[in-house]
């Protein structure tokens, strides 16, 4: 069982908050009442093939 009371003003680091799992995970614990703080890396940007 989760213990809401544990996260309740917790700050919390998530690294990869922008993809599928970390998403989820963000939204859990925020939910949970902790401070969610996300970092992830930028996107690799390539020529596009029709420009």
């Amino acid at each position: 069982m989760i213990n809401k009371s544990f996260w309740k003003g917790k700050r919390v680091l998530i690294t990869g908050h922008t993809g599928f799992k970390g998403g989820w995970l963000s939204i859990w614990i925020k939910n949970l009442g902790a401070q969610v703080i996300g970092y992830s890396l930028s996107p690799i940007t390539k020529k596009n093939f029709f420009d």
